[in-house]
């Protein structure tokens, strides 16, 4: 059994992940909410990842499903750092997910919501840009707030000296 503890408004709650369900359990020992085949991977904020059946899916601490699993990888971006964003609860808003259908990722935000659809090489994120480039055809998506460029013909992209430029070799 693993045990996370997480904080509500007024309560301390624990989410208990045992071999075939999740429970939530609140400060005074009473059970809260049970799902069952459910496995937790990973938990940040007020979310989890949990496994069913071997595809992976985001839950709330209510035990509400915010994407139903699909996905084979679900790895946690946080932007700017992950520090700030486990220090100062009005950041939460920085937390998205990349994931993964079978080889390809893309990009959901905490609301389960697409970014960048699943069909990309590899996805990034470097001097508040999201990167998306597709190894074989050449090409990579740029997202900054909402603001799409795509570019073909790309063989490399990292950061560039200083603090908020990307080197791009074509």
């Amino acid at each position: 059994d693993t045990v996370f503890l997480w904080r509500g408004t007024d309560t301390v709650n624990l989410l208990a992940s045992r071999e075939n369900h999740i429970e939530a359990i609140n400060d005074k020992g009473k059970l809260r909410w049970k799902r069952p085949n459910i496995k937790i991977q990973f938990t940040a904020h007020d979310q989890f990842i949990g496994n069913v059946n071997g595809l992976l899916g985001i839950y709330n601490w209510q035990g509400e499903v915010v994407k139903n699993p699909q996905y084979e990888d679900i790895t946690p971006l946080f932007t700017p750092s992950p520090f700030i964003v486990f220090l100062e609860p009005q950041t939460k808003k920085n937390l998205f997910y990349k994931v993964r259908k079978g080889t390809k990722w893309g990009l959901i935000n905490r609301q389960g919501e697409t970014i960048i659809s699943a069909e990309w090489d590899e996805i990034g994120y470097m001097r508040g840009i999201f990167t998306a480039k597709n190894s074989e055809q050449g090409t990579c998506l740029f997202l900054n707030q909402g603001e799409r460029l795509l570019l073909n013909g790309i063989k490399a992209i990292e950061p560039a000296l200083g603090n908020s430029s990307i080197r791009i070799e074509t």
